[in-house]
């Protein structure tokens, strides 16, 4: 589904959801230096929430793993960031762009716009087909993936714990694609790549191929919109 205003990413997190366009690096370059503006003092940590949730998705995949306080977590920054964009944009309505706020909310809203058009514009020139080989270090790979992984008979599961780390968001995504790499998941690689790849990204959680890379039972992907 293609969001193209901070209207319509505030109607969807009224569901408790966060559209994978949240976590794209533009908007989270944004996020990242009007983290003040949107948050206030809350911890540094709010808005990386925010984008993890866009990244893991709410309701699918790495979702189902997240604790219970996490996902409470991740909830009150979206109340918080659904809040701001209201009085903000009412703030507008009656007074026309006069600060800070203002411009962060409208490049937020361009940089949507732009970011729907790419991926229009991409959707117009018919079949697209995606080939993406996930490479990396064996020990890097290997490396703390998660808290159990598919070699010891159970799913691997992110270190959604990290995000409240120095560059927590960064180790968070790097642990999601260590658990796909290593236990797959059309849904997960399907939540990864749209987040990863932005409006050039071919495929659907029906869509996409998994394909074991060695006997390690280490994955890579294709897909395609037809």
């Amino acid at each position: 589904m293609v969001f193209a205003s901070l209207t319509a990413v505030v109607e969807e997190m009224r569901k408790g959801l966060v559209p994978a366009v949240m976590a794209n690096g533009r908007i989270v370059e944004l996020m990242c230096e009007g983290q003040k503006l949107v948050f206030g003092d809350a911890e540094e940590t709010a808005w990386q929430l925010m984008a993890m949730g866009g990244f893991i998705s709410m309701d699918s995949g790495f979702a189902h793993d997240l604790q219970v306080v996490q996902r409470r977590e991740i909830v009150a920054t979206i109340e918080h960031f659904v809040e701001w964009c209201e009085i903000t944009r009412e703030r507008m309505a009656k007074f026309g762009a006069r600060d800070e706020e203002d411009t962060l909310y409208c490049q937020l809203d361009k940089e949507l716009a732009a970011l729907a058009r790419e991926e229009e514009a991409w959707t117009e020139q018919g079949k697209l087909e995606n080939v993406v080989v996930m490479l990396g270090n064996e020990n890097i790979v290997r490396r703390k993936a998660a808290a159990t992984v598919a070699h010891n008979g159970s799913v691997a599961v992110p270190d959604f714990a990290a995000v409240k780390r120095p560059n927590g968001l960064e180790l968070v995504v790097h642990s999601v694609l260590q658990c796909i790499h290593v236990d797959g998941g059309h849904t997960k690689a399907h939540n990864f790549l749209q987040v990863a790849l932005g409006p050039i990204y071919a495929g659907t959680e029906n869509t996409i191929q998994l394909t074991q890379g060695s006997r390690d039972n280490f994955y890579g992907t294709h897909h395609r919109r037809q």
